[in-house]
């Protein structure tokens, strides 16, 4: 056994939450349903068609198709391959940890278990139930000890990696576990909680007449007429950690226990009160608090008569006795709001306590009408029910239950994070996510809640790897909690730039440039290195003073200049260096050049200060060299050579400084600005920099740098202190007097610099920028006349959210963990910030029924499969139907195989039943180009009502009802099966004639009522006529909807009131007139009431062809003949004229026959 240390004084907490539950895809978006009464408990097709089964009720997850799959490191085979119960608690562990405040790197290889109560991953079945395509990475990904163990995988978990099955109470008793192994120091942490994935209707319809499942009603919890739960789906986690260790502290973990009822009377399900009551006293006793203290009790409530009962009783008999009886005990069950989740409902009820301690308000109860008059607690003010958001008040102590219905009992005793203090309000937020959206999360988060706590726990996330969390932000907020900076994230960049610093020089200083720049430890430090060399040197010289007093004389005096500059640019270095800046390359202007070696290592920061202070006093004892300096926006070849005129720096092609120390440099500098040329005097204390009277220095500065080492010049450290084309190889004393003698080559040298790069200048106004190429990221950390202090900052995140430097919150004052309890969750902007672009497997009702020896799925659920491999006659017929260049599912297939799978279901030939369709809806139009082949139609009929729905991907297609119904019966006329023909010796099909010459002639349709009857035949010959007949159906729909055109664009059928179809009778054989050989259909459409006769030489007589591709010209004889016998619908003749040019077709299909009708119209 190991051992695991901690502290005497220790506790366990609860560290992290997140989760998926009822309609919320995080935790905020349960809180938000729980507080607006949301009922989570829906009755939709997700799991399985409506209408099949006795139950379609339940609390279902919005969508557990997406999944990240590269970031967990798995291939598309493997996430096909994977139940999504893994997939979906991958993410939820992810998102539990970082809520935390917790870079998951820093749990792996420890002794971390992983716990997960959980009854069948149900998914299993469909990746294994088939022999022939069953893998060994689908039987890895899908069994019931994947949950855990998947994760301890992933994080590389060395701990326990277990799952729990105790039934309702498997979550609960998956967290006693963990607690006991913390307790015993056989773990470090622990990640527990519960899976329930409802993805088939075993389970539903046998608890369903097991009277435990409620028939649709949903939890009524204390209700009078609860009659049972509704099921529930969740897969959900916490964190367990040490309090040393934490953090965050949602919870405080006072006591868990577990029990069994044993042997009962009444049954293994029965609940029983006398076990519950032994459960609590053992959970309370030799605890630091009293039963009495308990403001909050969150019950297992499910909406059972018993067990709603049995437990109120207990909690009664515990918890009341002692209880000051004006103060009623709180009770609730997250259940009624959502459903019981089982094996996982233990770690919901716990997620919603939880999330209560961080709220302040216990959320409520929905469906209690009237209170159950056995629960004779609440009905006498002892117990009460919270059924408004209320406050959670006093010490926050809460108990928990969670029962199994084998008997498996477990309670939880809970206390809040001590710290009630409110998090005081910070201003800067460095954030990374996995994507942007994860990062704008993030950030929206920080800007509701600017809290302390939160940028601490930000902290904690900052050191993910780039590789998982490439997408960054950063957010500075101004003193009334206005965004003054928000650094938007983008997508992460395949090509990492370069970063290069551009020290500045003489001229960017100013009164107070270094204020607010105090307050950052690493410059803080840095000037106190720098004054501590100044103070062992003797020197009168003040670096705080200087950076930060209202004086103005100190930057006009050259050796507060040197100093003060040199100071400041040294402690920016340190600054970008403790915040993690990559580095690539550095270069100089003026002043700027000597602290090169500095900032890539080569000279500390204590000769370089010591040379800066000695240069400068130096320099101000001679009077020889004093001058002016002025900045001139000329080019220099427009500079003639001019005595006491001198170009000091190239800057640009169209700006140079110019060090003037004579008068007649000062007339020269006046005709070069009344030639136009703008020019400002820079502040160099008095001094000609950079020009030819500063040679006479040159060896004296030489010699006054001898203790300054040579060092070998590196490629990155470009010196403008020499031409591009005389780079030096090694720099040493002599470097710091060129320096103050030649010119500055900027402008030639900058351009060596990378395309593209980043390039940050430390000086004291960032005034160097505006001379270098558009194509650079220029960021300036301290700009002229600003807040410092936020100027600093926003560079920082500008660097930050660029991939520049990864320890950004270095810079900032330490963390104080745990943090307060106010402080707001993060598992949510983690769970909505995954990369779902991609849908990956889930089970469909048709993959259960493969193996399913459940003759009712088998009957009363049909499937149907159309794509490119499809060979049925169906399938072939919908492959072709095109309209408008959409290869669509038509309006007629949804009828027919509505009426096949009644027909199926019913144990019913097709061809010998009539049946009448109502209230038929095509709700979405499928078009097979935008969903992956093959696509399935799923045809549930419920036995009971009729009612059918038609989904596809989980899309509904068609909805409506079926039943039987014969008009032949309803009219006097019996059918003889034998004959296939009336009593009388008629056809079916005559007496359809003359149930359409009875009605008079069409009128117009009715859009907004549509009915239509259909009498479909077989062929004489006897051949199969059942796609005949689909194609028969079309035909006559797409009449219907040619009407529809007088008026109305283009558009395919959608729905109807009344649909008829008749399979008996037989097919008449009519000759007509070539080219029109073969047997074709007479058949009766009803439109508004309005029965009509459409013979379908009508439509052959609009154009034949034959499967050859010989085409055949149509017969005006027999056309007039057909318009003139009122065969065809008026509307049909317009549509035959030149006047109309819109195109549509007609299909029919002639089975004993190899012709194909069509027409444009």
């Amino acid at each position: 056994m190991r051992s695991v240390t901690k502290g005497a004084e220790d506790e366990i907490v609860i560290s992290g939450m997140s989760g998926r539950f009822p309609e919320s895809e995080s935790l905020d978006e349960l809180w938000k349903n729980l507080m607006s009464r949301e009922d989570m408990i829906k009755v939709d097709d997700r799991r399985w068609p409506v209408g099949v089964f006795e139950v379609d009720t339940f609390g279902k997850l919005k969508d557990i198709s997406r999944f990240d799959a590269p970031f967990f490191n798995f291939t598309a085979d493997q996430a096909n391959q994977c139940a999504p119960d893994v997939r979906v608690m991958l993410e939820v562990a992810w998102e539990t940890i970082v809520d935390a405040g917790c870079d998951p790197k820093s749990l792996e290889n420890t002794p971390t278990g992983v716990y997960i109560g959980n009854c069948i991953v149900e998914a299993g079945e469909a990746l294994t139930n088939n022999v022939n395509t069953i893998t060994a990475t689908g039987l890895l990904n899908s069994m019931h000890t994947s949950l855990p163990n998947k994760v301890s995988e992933y994080f590389k978990f060395t701990g326990p990696s277990e799952t729990h099955d105790t039934g309702c109470s498997a979550s609960l008793y998956s967290l006693d576990t963990a607690v006991m192994a913390m307790k015993r120091g056989d773990i470090s942490a622990a990640l527990i909680g519960g899976c329930n994935l409802n993805l088939k209707p075993q389970a539903t319809v046998a608890l369903h007449r097991m009277n435990m499942v409620s028939g649709g009603r949903g939890c009524r919890v204390y209700d009078k007429s609860a009659d049972g739960y509704s099921r529930a789906e969740c897969i959900s986690l916490v964190l367990l950690q040490w309090r040393s260790q934490a953090k965050r502290i949602y919870g405080r973990i006072v006591n868990s226990v577990t029990n069994n009822d044993g042997f009962k009377e009444e049954g293994i399900i029965f609940p029983d009160s006398r076990s519950q009551i032994s459960l609590l006293r053992e959970a309370y006793k030799g605890t630091c608090v009293a039963e009495e203290d308990v403001v909050y009790v969150e019950a297992h409530g499910t909406g059972t008569q018993a067990g709603d009962t049995q437990e109120c009783l207990a909690v009664d008999n515990f918890f009341c006795s002692k209880r000051n009886k004006d103060k009623p005990l709180l009770i609730g069950s997250i259940k009624s709001n959502l459903g019981h989740a089982e094996p996982a409902s233990g770690v919901a009820s716990l997620c919603k306590v939880l999330m209560s301690y961080t709220k302040g308000v216990i959320p409520p109860n929905i469906h209690l009408n009237e209170i159950n008059p056995k629960l004779e607690a609440v009905i006498q003010g002892r117990l009460k029910i919270v059924t408004e958001p209320t406050p959670l008040e006093g010490n926050g102590l809460v108990s928990l239950n969670a029962f199994g219905f084998g008997g498996s009992n477990a309670h939880v005793i809970l206390l809040p994070n001590e710290n009630e203090e409110k998090s005081r309000e910070v201003d800067v937020f460095f954030v990374n996510g996995r994507t942007p959206t994860a990062v704008s999360n993030m950030l929206d988060l920080a800007t509701r809640e600017p809290k302390k706590g939160l940028q601490d726990l930000y902290r904690g996330l900052s050191t993910i790897s780039p590789d998982l969390y490439p997408s960054r932000g950063f957010l500075l907020l101004d003193s009334e909690g206005v965004p003054q900076k928000r650094a938007v994230p983008q997508e992460p960049s395949p090509n990492r730039r370069q970063v290069w610093l551009l020290l500045g020089g003489l001229g960017s200083q100013w009164v107070g440039m270094g204020r607010g720049l105090m307050e950052f430890q690493p410059f803080r430090l840095s000037v106190e290195t720098c004054q501590n060399v100044l103070n062992d040197l003797g020197a009168d010289v003040d670096i705080v003073h200087i950076l930060c007093s209202e004086d103005s004389d100190v930057c006009e005096d050259v050796v507060s200049m040197f100093v003060g500059l040199t100071a400041l640019v040294i402690g920016l270095i340190e600054v970008l260096k403790t915040a993690g800046l990559k580095l690539d390359g550095v270069i100089g202007h003026s002043l700027g050049d000597t602290l090169c070696g500095m900032a890539l290592g080569l000279h500390s920061a204590s000769d370089i200060i010591k040379s800066a202070y000695a240069r400068s006093i130096l320099i101000k004892q001679r009077a020889d060299l004093r001058g002016s300096m002025y900045g001139v926006a000329c080019p220099a070849s427009n500079i003639k050579p001019e005595e006491g005129v001198s170009v000091a720096c190239y800057n640009s092609p169209s700006h140079v400084t110019l060090a003037v120390n004579s008068e007649a440099g000062l007339r020269y500098l006046d005709t070069l600005q009344k030639q136009g040329y703008g020019a400002k005097q820079i502040s160099s204390g008095g001094f000609a920099f950079h020009s030819p009277s500063f040679r006479s220095v040159l060896s004296e500065v030489t010699g006054l740098m001898g203790y300054m080492e040579c060092v070998a010049r590196p490629d990155n450290w470009i010196s403008t202190s020499y031409s591009a084309g005389e780079q030096p190889t090694s720099l040493g004393p002599s470097f710091f007097a060129d320096n103050l003698v030649n010119p500055v080559y900027f402008e030639e040298n900058v351009r060596r610099i990378p395309e593209e790069s980043i390039v940050v200048e430390l000086s004291g106004n960032s005034s160097l920028l505006g001379l270098l190429d558009s194509g650079h990221e220029k960021i300036g950390l301290v700009r002229y006349n600003t807040d410092y202090r936020a100027s600093l900052l926003a560079g920082v995140g500008e660097l930050y959210v660029l991939g520049a430097l990864n320890t950004p919150y270095s810079l900032l004052p330490p963390p104080s963990y745990p943090t307060p309890r106010d402080t707001p969750s993060l598992s949510s902007t983690v769970a909505t910030g995954w990369n779902h672009q991609l849908q990956w497997w889930v089970p469909t009702l048709d993959e259960f029924l493969i193996s399913s020896n459940d003759a009712k799925l088998n009957k009363f659920v049909s499937t149907y499969e159309f794509g490119d491999t499809s060979n049925s006659l169906i399938g072939k017929f919908v492959n072709s139907y095109s309209i408008l260049g959409r290869n669509i599912i038509p309006f007629s297939v949804g009828v027919y195989v509505a009426w096949q799978s009644f027909a199926r279901a019913n144990d019913v030939s097709q061809d010998n039943l009539c049946v009448q369709l109502t209230n038929v809806c095509m709700h979405q139009q499928i078009d097979l180009s935008l969903f992956p082949s093959p696509i399935k139609l799923c045809v549930g009929v419920l036995p009971k009502t009729g009612q059918f729905h038609i989904t596809t991907s989980n899309v509904l297609f068609m909805s409506g009802s079926i039943e039987t119904h014969d008009p032949l019966q309803e009219c006097g006329q019996e059918f003889d099966p034998e004959s296939g023909s009336l009593a009388d010796g008629r056809k079916v099909l005559e007496f359809y004639q003359l149930l359409s010459q009875s009605n008079g002639v069409i009128k117009r349709c009715d859009l907004e009522n549509l009915t239509c009857e259909v009498a479909t035949e077989k062929c004489d010959n006897g051949s199969s006529s059942v796609d005949g007949n689909l194609m028969l159906l079309d035909s006559h729909f797409q009449l219907i909807q040619l009407e529809r055109m007088q008026t109305s664009p283009f558009s395919t059928l959608t729905g109807a009131s009344s649909i008829i179809l008749d399979g008996r009778g037989f097919c008449e054989t009519n000759s007509i007139s070539k080219p029109y050989p073969g047997s074709c259909r007479s058949d009766a459409v009803w439109v508004d009431g309005t029965w009509f006769d459409v013979l379908e030489p009508a439509l052959q007589g609009v154009g034949v062809s034959k499967d050859n591709g010989e085409s055949c010209e149509p017969d005006e004889e027999v056309m007039s003949e057909m318009v003139e016998r009122k065969k065809v619908p008026v509307l049909l003749k317009s549509l035959l004229s030149k006047e109309r040019t819109r195109c549509f077709t007609v299909t029919y299909w002639a089975a004993q026959c190899g012709y194909t009708a069509s027409t444009s119209l």
